[in-house]
C-alpha cells in the first residue's frame, strides 16, 4: 500500500456531536456554519439546545436519534450535573469531573449512545439503523474494567445517578450498561476536524476506525470531509501515511503530541485509555539514533566529535563513536542550566528582550543537546519562533521553522498532515523575509503531504494555492 492510498474509504460516524464550544454555532447535524439572521441557525423547541441551519437537517437529527430521544434526556442529565457537582466533596467531584461531568461534549455522545440501544429494542422507532448501529456500538472496546477501583466505584455511582434520571423510553436495563457506554465513548471516540475553519467540530465514533490499534510511529492517518458544507463534513476517511507492507498491521495514533518522552506518552495513554503502549516505537531499543532516543539525547563533549549519546543509569556515559566517556551528573546538571536559561529568557519584560535571551540560550544549548530533536531543545526552538515572529525577524522564524520541521519529520514521518501548519509558517516567514525560493519549496512540499493525507480534492488541498500569493504578489 503506497503513501496517500485509501484504507477505509469516507464513512459516516456511528454517532457524534457537535462540539460544545460551537453548540451554537453549527449545525447540530451536518455541522456546517449556521448564518445568524436569515432564517438558519433555529434552537430547537424541546430542548432549548441543538440547533440546525435547516428543516432538512431537523428532520435527518430525528432520524439519527439525536431528537427527541437525547433531547428528552438533556435537562434532567444537566440539572443532575449541576447538583452532583454542588453536593459532592472536593475528592469525589474531582473524579467524577475527570470521568464525565466535565465533558459535556461525552455526555451527549453517551446519551447518543443510549438512545441508539433504546431504539433498537422499540419497534416503530424511526430512528434509522438503529439495529445496526446499537450492534456496532456494543462491538466496541470499553475497556472500562482497566479503571483503578476507586475510579470504578466513583463511575458505578455516577452511572446509578444517572439511571434514575434518564427517560423512561432511554432507561437501559441496569447502570452498567451506562458504565459501559461511558467506556465506549472514552475509548472510541475522535475528533470532527476542520483545518479551514474552527478546528474540531464535534466528536464521533466510527467503524471500522474502531478497530484500528494505537502506535506511536503510526502508518496512517484520518481526516473529516471534504471541507465544504455538504452535509458531509463529519465523514471520515483513513489513508496509508506511509508505504505499508502486506500482513502489517495498519495503526493510527490516539495522541494528539507525539513530540514527547516514551515514558509521558505511555502514562497519558494509561490515564486515557487504560493500557500501556506496547508498540514498536515503545518497545524498541533506546539508542542514540532512535526515535525516542533522540528525544533525549546530549551531544558527545569531545571537540570535533558530532556524534550524540544518552544518559543511561551508569555513572559513565560512553560515545560509540569516539570512544570518551562523559560524566551523566555533569550532563543531566548541564541540562537543567539549560532549562534555567529557557525560563530567565521567557521572564524578560520585553518581547525583544525575551528573543534575545532565548537566541543565547539556544546557542548554549546545541552545545549540550541533540538538535532538534531533543524534547527541551525542540521546545526551545518553538518558543524561539514565536518570538521571532513577534519581533519582526522572519528570516529567524523561517530558520527556526526549518529545524522544527526536521525534528517532526523524524517522529511524525514525513506525511503527517500536523506538519502542514509548520510548511504554512514557513511560507508566510518566508515571504516576509524575501526568501521566495525557499518559501515555494516548503509550499510544495506542504502539498505533497496533504495530497497524500487529505487527497487532492480536498479543499483544505487546495487551499494551499491561495499561499503563492504570499510569495509571488
Amino acid at each position: 500500500m503506497k503513501p496517500g492510498e485509501v484504507v477505509v474509504p469516507a464513512a459516516a460516524p456511528v454517532a457524534s456531536v457537535v462540539d460544545d464550544a460551537l453548540a451554537e454555532e453549527r449545525c447540530h447535524q451536518c455541522y456546517s456554519q449556521l448564518r445568524m439572521g436569515d432564517g438558519s441557525g433555529d434552537t430547537c423547541s424541546s430542548c432549548q439546545f441543538a440547533r440546525f441551519c435547516s428543516d432538512r437537517c431537523r428532520v435527518a437529527a430525528q432520524a439519527d436519534g439525536h431528537h427527541p430521544w437525547v433531547c428528552a434526556a438533556l435537562s434532567k442529565v444537566g440539572a443532575l450535573r449541576e447538583m452532583l457537582t454542588d453536593m459532592a466533596d472536593q475528592e469525589t467531584r474531582e473524579a467524577w469531573t475527570g470521568l464525565l461531568l466535565g465533558d459535556w461534549t461525552a455526555i451527549r455522545l453517551m446519551l447518543l449512545i443510549l438512545a441508539l440501544r433504546a431504539a433498537a429494542r422499540s419497534e416503530g422507532s424511526g430512528v434509522r439503523d438503529a439495529m445496526e448501529r446499537s450492534k456496532l456500538v456494543e462491538s466496541m472496546l470499553s475497556n472500562e474494567e482497566q479503571l483503578g477501583s476507586a475510579k470504578q466505584a466513583s463511575l458505578c455511582r455516577l452511572a446509578e445517578a444517572l439511571h434514575m434520571v434518564l427517560p423512561t423510553e432511554m432507561k437501559p436495563e441496569s447502570p452498567e450498561t451506562i458504565v459501559s457506554a461511558w467506556g465506549v465513548v472514552n475509548c472510541n471516540r475522535v475528533g470532527i476536524m476542520t483545518e479551514l475553519t474552527d478546528g474540531q467540530l464535534g466528536s464521533g465514533i466510527y467503524a471500522p476506525m474502531h478497530l484500528m490499534n494505537h502506535s506511536c510511529a503510526p502508518n496512517c492517518s484520518y481526516t473529516n470531509g471534504d471541507g465544504r458544507s455538504n452535509g458531509k463534513l463529519a465523514d471520515l476517511t483513513v489513508r496509508a501515511m506511509r508505504e505499508i507492507k502486506v500482513g502489517e498491521e495498519l495503526a493510527i495514533t490516539y495522541l494528539s503530541e507525539l513530540h514527547a518522552k516514551r515514558v509521558d506518552r505511555r502514562r497519558e495513554l494509561l490515564t486515557k485509555y487504560f493500557f500501556c503502549c506496547r508498540c514498536q516505537r515503545c518497545v524498541s531499543p533506546l539508542g542514540p539514533h532512535s526515535q525516542d532516543g533522540a528525544l533525549e539525547a546530549f551531544r558527545c563533549q569531545r571537540k570535533g566529535c558530532q556524534a550524540v549519546v544518552l544518559c543511561g543509569s551508569d555513572e559513565q556515559v560512553l560515545c560509540e563513536e569516539c570512544g570518551e566517556c562523559f560524566s551523566r551528573t555533569e550532563l543531566l546538571a548541564a541540562e537543567e542550566k539549560i532549562k534555567t536559561l529557557h525560563n530567565k529568557a521567557i521572564r524578560m519584560a520585553s518581547e525583544r528582550d525575551q528573543f534575545r535571551e532565548m537566541e543565547s540560550a539556544i546557542r548554549a544549548a546545541r552545545r549540550i543537546l541533540g538538535f532538534p530533536e531533543n524534547a527541551v531543545g525542540f521546545g526551545m526552538l518553538c518558543a524561539a519562533r514565536i518570538l521571532a515572529e513577534q519581533v519582526g525577524d522572519h528570516a529567524s522564524e523561517f530558520r527556526y521553522l526549518e529545524e522544527i520541521l526536521s525534528a517532526m519529520k523524524n517522529l511524525y514521518g514525513e506525511n503527517h498532515y500536523l506538519l502542514v501548519e509548520v510548511y504554512k509558517k514557513g511560507v508566510v516567514a518566508a515571504g516576509r523575509s524575501g526568501l521566495v525560493k525557499e518559501g515555494m519549496q516548503m509550499l510544495t512540499e506542504a502539498k505533497g503531504v496533504l495530497d497524500k493525507s487529505h487527497g487532492p480534492a480536498h479543499e483544505y488541498t487546495q487551499s494551499l494555492s491561495q499561499m503563492e500569493e504570499i510569495l509571488t504578489g
